[in-house]
């Protein structure tokens, strides 16, 4: 039981791993964007308060 273990998380390591940085360098540009908004949108949520009226749609 142990020892499949191991080879889980080794399977794991080596495979799914360069395949995230793979799928990582196709949606770079995308994630970056999503994130910058959530980023922008957070900080207005906690910027803004009760004043967030005035913020854009979107």
């Amino acid at each position: 039981m142990g020892s499949k273990n191991i080879e889980h998380i080794v399977y794991k390591q080596v495979i799914e791993v360069p395949t995230l940085a793979i799928h990582f360098c196709h949606l770079g540009p995308f994630l970056l964007l999503i994130l910058f908004k959530l980023i922008i949108f957070l900080f207005s949520i906690i910027h803004g308060g009760c004043k967030n009226s005035n913020i854009g749609e979107g």
